[in-house]
């Protein structure tokens, strides 16, 4: 049986168009309210807060530019950071020095650690406490009578820490820019050199990498090198205090202080 609809149900359904028009709209107010964000309250939602110590460093708080960045965790003494870029290779597609899986590397430009002598255990206990804001891109780091705040610069290549001491009678404060892998190999008639230099050079095959440390105006430096044939990659971390005194000294064969 068919139902084919009659010309009075048409104008019906016509007639029902401009009565759906005559509701009224929303109110401006209310429809600013609905549009409303509170994006940092959103974003907030993804906070990480930690009461005691990462076991690990790959668990520590990130932040970063998207062109250099870092983790923060750490140690009974320090606070410990990796300072990574996504350019760095120590070898190209055409090497031939690391043929074995994984023994490849890249990213990593150097360890950084912010020390408190005569504090032992700063960053443990109940006065331990971390917290990566999101919305801010702000990480906080709190110990016994310290803090830490860190941040990456998204217009610069700059990792600025803030550190708040709050010790009754502010003591000294190391910082230490580490070379990230090391070994005494013998060069002959280059040993001297490299020495003098403050400079270290392994050989894996054919592939040469030379990592130096430096001390330039007041600066601590690090520098990587990595050579391959036409394969050439470089990496420079300098770091610089602002607003206290500070005196740089070579504190070992891997380390700049």
């Amino acid at each position: 049986m068919s139902s084919r609809p009659s010309r009075r149900t048409v104008l019906a359904a016509g007639l029902s168009v401009p009565a759906a028009a005559r509701i009224p709209a929303p109110a401006p107010a209310a429809l600013s309210s609905l549009l409303s964000v509170d994006y940092a309250r959103l974003a907030a939602r993804a906070d990480l807060h930690y009461t005691k110590p990462v076991s690990r460093s790959e668990e520590g708080l990130p932040i970063g530019n998207g062109r250099m960045g870092t983790l923060l965790w750490t140690s009974a003494t320090a606070l410990k950071l990796q300072i990574n870029r996504p350019d760095v290779f120590a070898s190209s597609c055409e090497s031939r020095s690391f043929s074995e899986r994984h023994t490849d590397y890249s990213g990593g430009c150097g360890y950084v650690d912010i020390g408190f002598p005569g504090l032992e255990d700063v960053f443990s206990g109940p006065d331990f406490s971390q917290h990566l804001s999101v919305y801010d891109g702000v990480a906080a780091t709190a110990g016994q009578g310290v803090s830490i705040r860190g941040f990456a610069s998204m217009q610069h290549d700059v990792i600025a820490l803030e550190v708040d001491d709050r010790r009754p009678q502010p003591g000294p404060v190391d910082i230490d820019l580490r070379m990230l892998r090391y070994a005494l190999e013998y060069q002959a008639g280059r040993n001297w050199e490299l020495t003098a230099s403050h400079t270290v050079a392994v050989r894996h095959r054919g592939q040469t990498a030379a990592l130096r440390l430096d001390i330039r105006n007041g600066r601590i430096l690090l520098t990587q090198e990595f050579r391959e044939d036409r394969h050439l990659s470089t990496s420079a971390v300098a770091i610089a205090v602002a607003g206290r005194g500070a005196k740089a000294r070579f504190a070992g064969e891997t380390t700049v202080r």
